[in-house]
């Protein structure tokens, strides 16, 4: 049984942005008392005390006031000729529209303020500017002229020698190239900011780093870097006590052991991260740890506790009217309805209600698994061709997302679809491909033989069930074949450890060929299943 969680990837993505909003980046440097440290009139000390008191209403949220802050500074600037203060000024407006969501107008003041840099000659208002144009254009989503800026930025802040700004723009590098899924570049300019943030002792910018280097390679499928990454995180959470940052590793691990099907670890690390959400009244939060743990306990077959989870979250998911949380409570309790009451109609109304919530908040990661779990629900009822029909769409959506494992999910429901519904040739090829997509999922696991024991205790299904398509093709050799790989797949990874070259074991066809006139099998019947005993 695979039961089908729902957006991890986008809520892990959110969790790490939810820690460091996107002004937060704004302004990238503003060295007032060095702009105006020497003012001797009464009007350039108004224009310092304006700045001073702009950034102030910036940092906490209020935009508007900031932006009549800095149109007056702005007006002084002009009036008494402090070309380098009208710079700063206009850094500060194209901030506060930032801040009010207007990013076009934040570019133009932007462009104005490195005009004037570049006239005067100044490179840190010109570093400023150029940094603040790429974090805007990375926020359009135009990664291309995000980059171009901030390489700019970069060469000018390293002749400078300023490693705080330097590290602000790195970051935005980093993003802008796993926004481009160029995870190779990514990460190495994650990998660089993490150095700085470790070279000035910034702990808690560590841990902000940390996080994104662990979702890139989450979004990799290399959950054994993963996981490592937000270990780390976890360590460093717990020795600044930034609680928030520690439940929001905890919650992560525990969601990368359910991935890979370690249930009791992952419902270790969700209880403890449960704990630490709810202490801080975190009521959203909380509602994305229970659903976790809900998936855990279905897992685990412990229906009881999945319901009583998933209930939880559907109360506070009405209570704070957050739509993707009352999606997720949807789809597990559908699929309770269908593993413990076996109560096919009433999951496919839960998936149903969860789709068209979905599709109305336009949550198409959410979306995917819903249609695979009412593909599996029609499956069971015996309506073979829209089970089939679902599957397919489902997996046509898990190939866009590039979500290896969700098209190992997908190629085993459809494949076992194709099976029931007599297309012996389509679920054959279906199941093949699937196999490969698990195999290849299974190398990034590494040397840790814990996470591929579980891992493969999920893709075993799949190897079953093309057996039960060979025997059905009445091909007991190519059936006994694949029961062979199946089981050989650990000792390779052990031989592959431990010897310096590939190593080379016959093949499990040799191993039929050679055993042919020995053979036989048998067909065994359990609880509705086919299941394959063999005998040589």
């Amino acid at each position: 049984m695979h039961l089908r969680s729902v957006g991890l990837a986008a809520l892990i993505a959110l969790l790490t942005n939810a820690a460091t909003p996107f002004t937060s980046s704004f302004p990238a440097l503003f060295p007032t008392t060095r702009v105006l440290a020497q003012a001797a009139s009464s009007q350039e000390k108004e224009a310092l005390r304006l700045l001073k008191q702009g950034w102030q209403q910036f940092h906490t949220n209020q935009y508007q006031a900031a932006l009549e802050s800095f149109q007056q500074a702005l007006a002084i600037c002009k009036t008494i000729g402090n070309r380098k203060g009208e710079g700063y000024s206009l850094i500060g407006l194209g901030s506060s529209y930032i801040g009010l969501e207007d990013v076009s107008k934040a570019i133009n003041y932007y462009q104005q303020s490195l005009t004037i840099a570049r006239e005067v000659g100044s490179r840190d208002l010109e570093a400023t500017s150029l940094h603040n144009l790429g974090n805007a254009y990375n926020a359009l989503k135009d990664y291309a002229k995000a980059i171009e800026y901030c390489q700019q930025a970069l060469t000018i802040l390293r002749q400078i020698k300023n490693r705080e700004v330097e590290r602000k723009v790195l970051g935005v590098l980093g993003d802008a190239y796993i926004a481009l899924e160029d995870y190779a570049k990514g990460i190495d300019y994650y990998q660089q900011v993490l150095t700085i943030a470790s070279e000035l002792k910034d702990r808690k910018g560590e841990v902000k780093w940390l996080n994104k280097l662990g979702l890139a390679y989450y979004n990799l499928e290399d959950y054994a870097k993963a996981i490592d990454y937000y270990q780390h995180m976890w360590a460093i959470a717990r020795e600044v006590q930034d609680r928030q940052a520690e439940g929001s590793s905890l919650y992560v691990l525990g969601s990368i052991y359910l991935l890979l099907g370690d249930y009791a670890l992952a419902i270790d690390y969700l209880q403890q991260s449960l704990t630490i959400v709810q202490k801080l009244k975190d009521r959203r939060m909380e509602g994305y740890v229970l659903v976790q743990m809900g998936w855990a306990y279905g897992y685990q077959n412990n229906y009881s506790k999945a319901i009583e989870s998933e209930q939880k979250v559907l109360t506070i998911a009405r209570e704070i009217k957050d739509r993707e949380l009352e999606v997720s409570a949807l789809n597990i309790l559908g699929q309770v309805a269908h593993f413990l009451q076996h109560d096919y109609g009433t999951a496919i109304n839960y998936y149903q209600q969860g789709l068209t919530i979905a599709r109305e908040i336009k949550d198409r990661e959410s979306e995917e698994p819903l249609l695979v779990n009412l593909g599996t629900s029609y499956d069971a009822l015996g309506d073979y061709a829209k089970a089939i029909e679902y599957q397919q769409q489902a997996l046509a959506m898990a190939r866009e997302f590039k979500n290896s494992r969700n098209q190992g999910i997908n190629l085993n429901y459809l494949g076992l679809a194709l099976l029931h519904a007599g297309q012996l040739d389509e679920a054959q090829k279906t199941l093949l491909e699937g196999i490969q997509v698990w195999e290849s999922i299974r190398t990034k696991l590494g040397s840790q033989d814990s996470l591929k024991i579980s891992f493969f205790d999920q893709q075993a299904e799949t190897y079953d069930l093309l057996q039960r398509v060979y025997i059905a093709q009445n091909q007991p050799l190519m059936a006994l074949e694949i029961s062979e790989r199946s089981r050989a797949r650990a000792f390779i990874d052990l031989l592959t450890r431990r010897l310096s070259s590939k190593p080379t074991i016959p093949g499990a066809s040799q191993f039929c060929k050679k055993t042919r006139e020995r053979e036989l099998y048998s067909r065994v019947i359990i609880a509705n299943k086919v299941g394959i005993m063999w005998m040589l």
